[in-house]
């Protein structure tokens, strides 16, 4: 028993231990941004907010693309402030004629404001790691994105700022509402598509290898903790909109959480988007695209699937459709020349019942903080990865993982 003690004491005190010696380190970078501004932006071209964006700049961002532009003025033109600071931004440019494509609008997203934020994007570096989505990686990418013009992060801390295209002025359109089953079919293929084409990828050995996975968790511990410490909150948020068997058994996820990222990470993978929720997609004609790669990580390409169609589909359109969906996402990867065991139905079933526990990680997550989404947002979320993972017997499926 006193064995036992130790061990749980020990799990408690590292990731408080890992917390504190991050968090001290970003206290360090972000009093050292604070304190060194001015210099430090013009050191590495990364502006520390929107307001310090001028035609100089711009223009400079915009000159590996369009060499010799001179912007001559530049406008703010609305934005928000979230896990990102975004931005839209309009501007003029010197000359008789612009550039046939170059966009009037802009779209720019770079550090958050607030201070909480600051910390929680620099602790997982979710700027860094979109950065060098753009930077390395978008250009292989056979799906809808955005296009980005400059894309820059610091070597430490969290500062960093992207310059992408305005996909509103390109006349896309974005989820309102809930998704219809066409939709939905475009999603999955995009999906399809997207995982097809860094299926067991090589460059995941080489220059890819900074991506998130199993072996490369930075952070998971700091993650796991906090995950783990959102569960009961969510439950007493949203008590009359999860499941029995959630409210019950909901917390076995953080409990046996090592086991199963050792088998959410088993088998093929491919490069992943990681937070495909509806939210972060876009529809370019018939097309489905994504947005927000701040969570771009390598891993089994049902997860993405699990993630959006437990999260972003209504329940009742999800049990209607689902057998119909996961088919066409297996025939999609096939149709790019996709073998073995990921196309396997049955074992990709399995996984996609397995990873309804991880979207429920993320929706608690969700639904115990205020101000990361809406309500209404949030607790439909709740309600729909609860009944999938009722649905799925996710929870049985849990203990056959503990017990293999």
């Amino acid at each position: 028993m006193r064995l036992a003690g130790q061990v749980v004491q020990h799990r408690s005190v590292v990731p408080w231990l890992e917390l504190a010696s991050k968090l001290a380190q970003q206290a360090l970078w972000l009093s050292r941004d604070r304190l060194f501004a001015s210099r430090l932006a013009v050191r590495d071209g990364i502006p520390t907010r929107v307001e310090d964006i001028d035609p100089a700049w711009l223009g400079e961002a915009l000159s590996s693309d369009f060499p010799g532009l001179e912007v001559t003025s530049c406008r703010l033109e609305g934005g928000h402030s979230g896990t990102t600071t975004r931005e839209r931004i309009g501007f003029d440019v010197a000359g008789p004629s612009r550039p046939a494509d170059l966009p009037e609008h802009l779209f720019i997203k770079i550090t958050p404001v607030s201070l909480g934020t600051k910390v929680f994007a620099g602790l997982f570096g979710l700027g860094r790691s979109e950065v060098r989505f753009y930077d390395e990686i978008a250009r292989d990418v056979p799906i809808a994105i955005p296009r980005h013009f400059c894309a820059r992060s610091a070597a430490h801390g969290g500062r960093f700022i992207l310059l992408l295209e305005d996909l509103a002025a390109r006349g896309c359109r974005f989820p309102s509402g809930d998704l219809d089953a066409d939709e939905a079919r475009a999603v999955i293929r995009a999906l399809g598509r997207l995982h097809a084409a860094f299926w067991e990828s090589p460059r995941f050995a080489s220059d890819l290898s900074w991506l998130r996975c199993h072996e490369n968790r930075n952070n998971i511990a700091v993650e796991s903790w906090m995950s783990a410490r959102a569960n009961q909150p969510s439950l007493d948020r949203y008590p009359d909109d999860v499941t029995e068997t959630a409210k019950s058994r909901s917390h076995d996820v953080h409990r046996h959480r090592e086991r199963l990222e050792a088998y959410w990470s088993d088998g093929p993978r491919s490069l992943i988007h990681g937070d495909c929720h509806m939210g972060n997609s876009f529809f370019d004609g018939d097309e489905a695209g994504y947005f927000d790669w701040q969570v771009v990580q390598q891993g089994q390409g049902i997860r993405d699937v699990s993630y959006f169609m437990t999260n972003s589909l209504t329940t009742e359109l999800r049990r209607r459709h689902e057998d119909e969906l996961l088919s066409l996402y297996l025939d999609t990867l096939r149709d790019a020349g996709v073998e073995g065991e990921g196309v396997d139905p049955e074992w990709t079933l399995e996984r996609y019942r397995a990873h309804t526990l991880y979207v429920w990680i993320s929706s608690s997550v969700t639904a115990a903080t205020p101000g990361l989404q809406p309500r209404e947002v949030a607790r439909a979320a709740m309600q729909r990865t609860t009944a999938a993972m009722d649905d799925h017997k996710a929870f049985d499926l849990l203990d056959e993982i503990i017990a293999r």
